[in-house]
């Protein structure tokens, strides 16, 4: 949604400042706005497609690493010893926050066209069935 209200205030106010350019009955207030407007929504609009880019841009790709990297993190957890498995947990803790975070901004309807809805096919890395980090 955020995306839209950018575009759509860089596109009205581009529409007004080019219609009312040489209408000097208008109050000089307008002119501006008119024009802080143009750069605001302008910046905001190019900012978020960059944005938009670098999130959907090769978004398979991505899923494929992190399908990877989820069952690394499980296989080293199982794996390991006392010691290295408090670090592992560490990392899933972080995997698990990330995906969270991600599962729930995928439907915020402010982000949505932002954030790619493909977190759905990942799950929590649950660490209490193998063991739970006791010594």
């Amino acid at each position: 949604m955020l995306y839209w209200i950018a575009i759509a205030v860089f596109a009205v106010a581009l529409i007004s400042l080019i219609k009312y350019w040489d209408n000097y009955s208008l109050p000089k207030w307008v002119y501006p706005v008119t024009w802080g407007s143009v750069i605001v929504g302008g910046f905001a609009t190019v900012i978020m497609t960059i944005i938009l880019l670098v999130e959907w841009v090769g978004i398979d790709g991505n899923v494929a690493s992190w399908h990877v990297r989820k069952e690394s993190l499980q296989t080293r957890y199982e794996q390991a010893q006392w010691p290295n498995r408090e670090s592992i947990a560490k990392e899933i803790e972080e995997w698990n926050t990330d995906l969270a975070w991600k599962k729930t901004m995928q439907d915020n309807f402010w982000f949505d066209p932002l954030i790619p809805d493909v977190y759905d096919q990942f799950d929590l890395i649950d660490i209490s069935k193998n063991g739970g980090g006791e010594k």
